[in-house]
């Protein structure tokens, strides 16, 4: 089941008007996923940041099975060599 099948309930932000950009982004998402996506933000600067900063790739999985999109980004993971993998962990 995709998150945007399974995603019910929503933080409420604490601070709404950090979530306007974020909000911004995601217009076209479900209701339930902007819920979701204005609680984090608006509760979270640090996730706000993730939010805006992966907000081309989040676009394309809230349609996609959790499950398969973390097998995924395993399999990226371990493809990769120590030496690449310590660098690319680090980037901002």
């Amino acid at each position: 089941m995709s998150l945007m099948k399974s995603t019910f309930r929503a933080p409420i932000p604490f601070e709404p008007e950090l979530a306007s950009d974020a909000l911004a982004i995601f217009a076209s998402q479900p209701e339930n996923i902007k819920n979701l996506i204005g609680g984090t933000a608006g509760c979270s600067p640090y996730l706000r940041g993730l939010l805006l900063q992966e907000s081309e790739w989040l676009a394309t999985v809230f349609e996609t099975d959790p499950a398969l999109v973390l097998k995924g980004i395993q399999a990226d993971v371990t493809a990769r060599t120590y030496d690449v993998l310590a660098v690319e962990l680090r980037q901002a």
